[in-house]
């Protein structure tokens, strides 16, 4: 069962910035700068975590995850207004 989770950091160093996103484009989809939406089971999440606390340096960089349950019922409670969020892809593609 994969659910979705929305990972939100915030990197104070451009380098770890840019590994960050890359390492998430592997995840999800980017919604915002620094915001991505993942849909993912319970293997795949621990596989994020770990690269994630790998890369940052937990005493400047900040994360945070939130999970918004079931993948399919996440879908409708979820608003956006404005330019529209493209879908999140079936699965993860690990990098």
């Amino acid at each position: 069962m994969r659910n979705r989770y929305f990972v939100c950091y915030d990197v104070s160093d451009q380098q770890r910035l840019t590994q960050t996103y890359k390492k998430m484009n592997g995840y999800g989809e980017p919604i915002q700068y620094s915001v991505f939406v993942c849909d993912l089971n319970e293997r795949e999440i621990i596989f994020m975590r770990e690269d994630l606390e790998d890369l940052l340096n937990m005493s400047e960089d900040r994360l945070i995850i939130i999970n918004a349950g079931s993948a399919e019922k996440s879908k409708d409670r979820v608003t956006s207004i404005g330019k529209p969020i493209k879908p999140a892809r079936e699965g993860a593609i690990v990098i």
